[in-house]
């Protein structure tokens, strides 16, 4: 009977996220931001996906001075809304409470730039801009083909190649956002952990890291992952001390 309902119990937190999201928030508001992480790490856990979770949970991490847990889910949370300033301004000071400050490498400008734009949106806003660019370019092709007078036409073509073209760089765009959510390669660093020249205790010691950085992993070998810091040193970490995202 117990067990009944403690499963009944678990199932109810899961059913009705919504629920549970504002009961979170409530403690957290009250400042008991121990249980307010519980709730919220429940939800993460069982395969909830949301912004204001991801958010709300780095909030408590941070609250809770776990530092490398508040930088993770920020970084979630940032998948889903890449440009929302309250994250990002979060992120930065707990950046600012970890061992480690490296400096990142920059890119070249253009790659800048693309990585730019790839941030205005979100991968289901970029989506729902290819309908609308796609919707404005059939109706630009119907102008076209229904016009008497030759300058609707000629406006309604080029309408219709300018609206396609914007759609597929929207579509471009939302495939490249949601990829880098379902297969990112970057990392945060959970445990302190030493590099090596190798995949092996026998290796060469590098560098030592610490929690909280965020990392690139470019390769894996049994229980070692290769990484890439941001200032481009490179080394073999033991897989147990990373948390991808």
């Amino acid at each position: 009977m117990i067990i009944l309902l403690l499963l009944c119990s678990i199932g109810l937190l899961y059913a009705n996220p919504g629920h549970n999201l504002d009961s979170a928030k409530n403690m957290y508001l009250k400042g008991d931001y121990y249980e307010a992480q519980v709730i919220y790490q429940n939800l993460a856990d069982s395969g909830y996906v949301a912004h204001e979770l991801f958010y709300n949970l780095a909030n408590c991490y941070f609250r809770n001075e776990q530092y490398a847990q508040a930088i993770y889910y920020y970084e979630k949370s940032l998948q889903l809304k890449p440009r929302d300033e309250s994250a990002l301004k979060n992120l930065d000071i707990a950046n600012s409470r970890i061992t480690d400050k490296i400096s990142v490498l920059a890119p070249v400008f253009y790659v800048n730039w693309y990585r730019n734009v790839q941030q205005w949106f979100s991968s289901d806003a970029w989506a729902w801009g290819f309908v609308l660019l796609l919707g404005f370019s059939v109706a630009s092709v119907v102008l076209y083909l229904l016009a008497a007078r030759r300058s609707l036409k000629k406006t309604g073509f080029s309408l219709a190649a300018v609206f396609l073209i914007l759609s597929l760089i929207s579509l471009h765009y939302s495939v490249v956002q949601r990829d880098a959510i379902l297969h990112s390669n970057d990392a945060i660093v959970f445990d302190d952990v030493m590099i090596k020249s190798s995949p092996s205790t026998d290796g060469n010691n590098l560098f030592e890291i610490h929690k909280g950085l965020k990392v690139s992993i470019t390769d894996t070998l049994n229980n070692w992952a290769e990484i890439r810091l941001p200032d481009g040193k490179q080394g073999w970490a033991e897989s147990s001390a990373l948390k991808k995202l």
